[in-house]
């Protein structure tokens, strides 16, 4: 295979709630300002996929939750396509949506194969 059609794909799951930055205090200081976050946030799932020569195919994102909306994709780069799901995480019936848009944007066929290298899950 040559560079162009080998892809990596791989996933990552992002909040979006506020992580507050370390404070650092001087020995001996009694009162130290901070304002944090509460919330737990919105769990998304990202799955990339990018070739050897850093051409990417668009983002697949996952929803943690029960219906996926068109507007959950607003201002997302072109091309990008989504799902929902409860856990918000990757099963069977996502990675083959998500697998078909690899098939979509990536134009495999039988003299021009594609070479996907994925992890375990």
């Amino acid at each position: 295979f040559s560079a162009d059609c080998i892809y990596n794909i791989d996933k990552t799951a992002l909040t979006n709630a506020h992580k507050p930055v370390k404070v650092v205090a001087g020995k001996g200081v009694k009162q130290v300002g901070q304002v944090t976050s509460a919330e737990r946030g919105t769990l998304v799932t990202i799955i990339g996929c990018i070739n050897a020569l850093g051409n990417s195919i668009p983002l697949f994102l996952i929803f943690c939750r029960v219906h996926f909306r068109s507007q959950m994709l607003k201002g997302a780069p072109t091309g990008t396509k989504g799902d929902a799901i409860p856990s918000g995480w990757i099963n069977t019936e996502i990675f083959l949506k998500c697998f078909d848009h690899f098939v979509q944007y990536g134009h495999p066929s039988q003299h021009h194969p594609l070479l996907l290298i994925m992890d375990n899950h």
